[in-house]
């Protein structure tokens, strides 16, 4: 098996925006799921990969999305001590959980040029960027092919 970075794209519901008493933003929201997720890469090449649920559900992996970085957008490279201060702008509250075949959470945006995307609907989306293993094993789930699957989950940021 070889680690890979992946990111993986999920809408959140506008309509559900709450305002902190801070100014910020309270955004309840999926954030990713299980099933076979698509990739690609520069060369057009498109494959599948199953996100299984006792990987997508294992508390260690969504131990590393509580409190995790809000970003905008994907950043360059993961998110560490060094860039945090550059790249957050707001975090993962420590709801996270499953729901249904996804998991949830609510999410803080906290910076203000972050929240005016938000509230301008530029912002409807939210990505995980994360590490796994992937592991080459091709199967099927649900009528959908898939090439290999990601273990040991573990998110970085929020995009």
């Amino acid at each position: 098996m070889q680690r890979a970075l992946r990111l993986d794209l999920t809408r959140f519901r506008s309509d559900a925006v709450q305002e902190t008493p801070s100014g910020g933003l309270r955004i309840p929201a999926r954030v990713t799921r299980v099933g076979v997720l698509q990739y690609s890469d520069a060369e057009g090449n498109t494959w599948g990969e199953l996100r299984p649920s006792e990987e997508v559900f294992a508390e260690d992996s969504l131990a590393t999305l509580r409190g995790a970085p809000v970003t905008d957008l994907h950043p360059g490279a993961l998110v560490t001590p060094e860039t945090w201060r550059s790249l957050a702008k707001g975090h993962v509250n420590d709801d996270v959980r499953p729901d249904g075949e996804y998991v949830a959470a609510s999410v803080c945006v906290l910076d203000a040029g972050e929240i005016e995307l938000v509230r301008s609907r530029q912002r409807v989306e939210v990505s995980c960027g994360y590490e796994c293993d992937v592991d080459e094993t091709p199967g099927e789930f649900n009528g959908i092919a898939y090439r290999a699957i990601q273990r040991n989950i573990r998110y970085n940021h929020l995009g």
